[in-house]
């Protein structure tokens, strides 16, 4: 039981981890990773996706949990999930959880790729957790 939630925990750290990267990048913070145009357009396609594929699973949450989402970015269905987490109807929308999860993944770790951001700049957020 436990595990499970810490296991969750992990992949919603790694993913805002990711979502800073891609803000930094995006903001032309990272000194090794210089952002291209076309790579910037990406980024914008990545969120707009993220926001998409996201909504249903993230309804399907505010059903059984009762709750009113605000979806004003799309970072907001990751903050759903770590709220969930805690909740007394983790169980329940543990499976839906897990396929918001999958979105950001599958969708961010080939974006940074594609950029080539340097493992240098990906390790400057090494440490940062969000949950």
């Amino acid at each position: 039981m436990q595990e499970d939630r810490n296991y969750l925990r992990n992949r919603i750290n790694r993913i805002y981890r990711n979502h800073l990267i891609l803000n930094y990048y995006s903001s032309k913070l990272l000194k090794d990773s210089l952002p291209t145009e076309e790579n910037l357009k990406k980024v914008e396609d990545l969120k707009a996706k993220i926001t998409v594929d996201s909504y249903n699973p993230v309804q399907e949450i505010a059903r059984v949990a009762s709750i009113n989402p605000q979806l004003k970015d799309y970072i907001d269905p990751l903050k759903i999930c770590a709220d969930m987490l805690n909740s007394e109807f983790f169980f329940d929308v543990r499976s839906i959880v897990e396929s918001i999860l999958s979105v950001y993944e599958k969708s961010m770790s080939k974006l940074i790729e594609d950029c080539r951001i340097s493992p240098f700049d990906q390790m400057k957020v090494n440490r940062i957790d969000f949950v």
